[in-house]
């Protein structure tokens, strides 16, 4: 247990806090209790696994001021085992040790679940799973995935920047960037392209960086590769610097400027949107971030 307790505290590590849902469109995160049903993948006991999996889904939703949503009566009453429910399993104190330890496991992870799962119209929901099943997030990575989906489908910068930080961790945003995305015209027709940019950014684009041996050039010649194009910008560095927060090792937030002048084209190869980056930086993300300085036009 010890070992997979370190391995949640390192995603956590990964993917930081993010917005609060203090704007228009809600995450509304349900789990499936039918998922926990021991006809569905075995017995409680076997599935030490996919509740960790599950652990890390409810952590994330945590650090995101959201909560994964549940029905007391559907849960509890969910065979876990041949005739035993839930419920009487949890509370079946004369269990040996790695029993005892999943159950506090899985009560941990109930006691930031939200217990009453009532459907909200204006919300877009992630259906959440014990276990890998079709349709449903059962892991991190399946769950930013269902995320990124939704960020797919939105049709105002302002919505899309707000969710920008909890569906890629693994990046910094620059103070006021979503000033710049409202001059994208028809920007719901390219949101999907800009999650594709940004996914591969955040995912990708260290690792490439390292593997280059921190050669920019080499790198970008990789998501030039992969991407519509990807070329630095020498000639304007100076117009492309932005501010980034970071907080330091006494908790005091500060502002940093980063010249981001790598970026990646958007729309079309001679288009003037664009996505313009920075590798990382010591100080801002810990030099464990890319950060990423504008979307939208180039500005000259």
């Amino acid at each position: 247990m010890n070992g997979r307790q370190g391995s949640l505290t390192r995603s956590r590590g990964i993917y930081g806090r993010f917005f609060s849902r203090g704007w228009g469109m809600e995450i509304q995160n349900k789990f499936c209790e039918g998922s926990l049903d021991y006809r569905q993948k075995g017995h409680i006991d076997s599935r030490m696994e996919e509740l960790a999996a599950l652990y890390d889904v409810s952590e994330f939703c945590k650090d995101n001021n959201e909560k994964m949503e549940y029905s007391s009566q559907a849960l509890y009453g969910q065979e876990i085992k041949k005739g035993v429910l839930l419920a009487d399993w949890l509370f079946e104190w004369d269990s040996g040790s790695e029993t005892m330890e999943m159950k506090q496991f899985f009560w941990r992870m109930v006691e930031q679940m939200w217990r009453e799962s009532l459907d909200r119209e204006d919300a877009e929901v992630i259906s959440c799973s014990l276990g890998e099943q079709e349709g449903f997030a059962h892991d991190l990575k399946s769950y930013i995935k269902a995320r990124r989906k939704i960020l797919e489908g939105m049709t105002e910068p302002r919505e899309y920047a707000r969710m920008m930080p909890s569906c890629f961790g693994n990046s910094v945003f620059a103070e006021g960037i979503e000033e710049e995305m409202q001059n994208i015209e028809d920007f719901a027709l390219h949101t999907k392209e800009l999650t594709l940019n940004l996914s591969v950014l955040n995912d990708e684009a260290l690792e490439i960086y390292g593997r280059c041996h921190k050669d920019g050039n080499l790198a970008m010649k990789e998501l030039d590769s992969r991407l519509l194009a990807c070329s630095p910008d020498y000639k304007h560095q100076s117009q492309l610097r932005f501010e980034f927060s970071y907080i330091d090792e006494e908790g005091d937030t500060h502002i940093k400027k980063v010249t981001c002048h790598p970026h990646l084209k958007l729309v079309k190869k001679n288009s003037d949107y664009r996505i313009y980056f920075a590798w990382r930086d010591d100080l801002v993300g810990d030099g464990k971030k890319v950060l990423v300085g504008r979307i939208g036009r180039h500005g000259w």
